[in-house]
């Protein structure tokens, strides 16, 4: 009997799941259409959303600012950089209704055919490494990149997995990322923020000096 009830209880668990993923599409179109934001929640994004951007919005107000990837869970980061020049990057042309009024579909290792030099006071790169940029030739083109086209005195923020399996090369083998000068994140306190042991994950962050 107690068998019996407990394969009852272990099958209602997995339709309820399954149910909430058939409609989770139908959950985000509605949201999205609405301008309810949706978040992700994972102790990473919780870290971005609460700490990080809230930082920068206030500090680059009328500043110009890009945020590189766009998903359902980062459509409300316009409304956080309501006072700056803000823009988005993806190159999948589907998340361009995630992204800002100013989208740009393509992807940072083109990004200097997009702006010109020292264009950004601002460039946010969280979560592309190894989700988008997966080889070490592009990560470099990438930052490459993104150097050029910030200004001087301009801040660089990267947030990556710290699992070697998700980022198939090593943060040290990116000549591009030596260009910048690691700077200390104030609310943080630190110039890389890990959330080990709770998620491994890491935010690092830069200035052009």
């Amino acid at each position: 009997m107690k068998w019996l009830l407990g394969r009852a209880k272990s099958l209602l668990k997995e339709t309820k799941k399954r149910s909430v993923q058939a409609f989770r599409p139908i959950f985000i179109e509605i949201n999205t259409r609405l301008g309810i934001p949706i978040r992700f929640h994972s102790p990473g994004r919780r870290v971005l959303e609460n700490t990080i951007l809230p930082y920068y919005a206030k500090r680059k107000v009328r500043g110009k600012v890009l945020f590189v990837g766009c998903d359902w869970y980062t459509a409300h980061y316009n409304k956080i950089f309501r006072e700056s020049e803000f823009w988005t990057i993806d190159p999948n042309p589907a998340q361009k209704r995630f992204g800002s009024k100013d989208h740009i579909v393509g992807s940072i290792e083109d990004l200097k055919e997009y702006f010109e030099p020292e264009y950004f006071d601002l460039i946010l790169c969280n979560g592309v490494l190894g989700f988008g940029l997966d080889r070490l030739e592009a990560a470099e083109r990438a930052l490459k990149n993104c150097f050029a086209c910030l200004k001087r005195g301009g801040e660089f923020m990267l947030g990556r997995d710290e699992v070697d399996t998700l980022v198939p090369f090593s943060m040290d083998d990116v000549k591009s990322l030596r260009k910048f000068t690691p700077c200390k994140f104030p609310p943080l306190r630190q110039s890389c923020y890990s959330l080990k042991p709770v998620h491994n994950y890491l935010f690092c962050f830069f200035i052009k000096t």
